[in-house]
């Protein structure tokens, strides 16, 4: 697997460097430059367990453009998402994108206790307190398979059953927009041990999204509690607009918009650096 895709990440503390621009570039092609430059950063970025059971290392997921996005606030919307993995499973949302003269990196928990810290060089570190991701039993469905084959076809099915809707980001949300599932999962889980992963056997995570610019994040695992299996899902944001999770048809998750993102202890954190730093 090549570096560029992922990389183990120590357990030691360290710097995540924003990539700044080269002499003479301008605009929109350096700003794509940037947050592709802020990829290969990544190797600097350090992540560590707080409990000190295991390393923690970064997957790059997708790379996404939103032409809908394009104005005076982002010349160009491209960026990257990418998970924090521990024990095959992510904990956590690395988003990369343009906006408002800045790099922003957003930060967000995926798992149902934070454990991870992260660091910058510029001295700010996210140490989430809590995880605002709140999983719920998909009630009535067969047990997972113990046939991994068979469980990626469960899980499949489970999403075709919810949706997702940018609620918008205008006052009058004039913006709204039913979200695309894409079909594919961003990351199946690679679980080596259950009893480290907190019971969870196996997983995957979906995108909702706008073009194909991830706006909700769809987590579907399989769970292990004491002699029994089950199946639980959460929603999770990966936009700061107003947003909703059906399942089925009905509404089982609401995201506010324009949600705090400045306490570097919450469960979504946003660190910016302006272009070309």
């Amino acid at each position: 697997m090549k570096m560029r895709d992922m990389f183990l990440i120590t357990m030691l503390l360290g710097n995540l460097v924003f990539v700044g621009l080269a002499p003479g570039q301008t605009g929109a092609n350096a700003i794509s430059a940037q947050i592709v430059a802020s990829r290969s950063s990544f190797d600097a970025l350090r992540v560590d367990a707080v409990d000190g059971r295991s390393p923690i290392r970064v997957v790059t997921v997708l790379s996404f453009f939103n032409a809908e996005r394009v104005g005076e606030n982002a010349p160009v919307v491209d960026g990257l998402l990418a998970f924090c993995i521990d024990e095959g499973r992510p904990v956590a949302a690395v988003n990369i994108y343009p906006w408002d003269g800045n790099v922003c990196h957003e930060l967000d928990v995926l798992s149902r206790q934070a454990n991870l810290r992260l660091s910058y060089d510029t001295g700010v570190q996210w140490q989430p307190a809590e995880s605002a991701a709140v999983f719920h039993q998909i009630e009535g469905t067969d047990p997972p398979s113990p046939n991994p084959a068979v469980r990626l076809r469960q899980i499949k099915h489970f999403a075709s059953l919810f949706s997702a809707t940018l609620v918008g980001f205008n006052s009058d949300d004039s913006d709204r927009q039913e979200l695309r599932r894409m079909p594919t999962p961003l990351y199946r889980y690679q679980v080596p041990s259950p009893e480290k992963a907190r019971g969870v056997v196996d997983g995957a995570v979906f995108a909702f999204v706008q073009g194909n610019d991830p706006e909700v994040l769809l987590l579907i695992e399989a769970i292990r509690d004491n002699q029994t299996m089950h199946w639980e899902y959460a929603f999770v944001r990966a936009s700061s607009g107003s947003l909703t999770g059906s399942y089925r048809g009905t509404v089982t998750w609401r995201a506010e918009k324009f949600p705090p993102d400045s306490n570097p202890i919450g469960s979504h954190f946003t660190v910016r650096q302006p272009f070309g730093k």
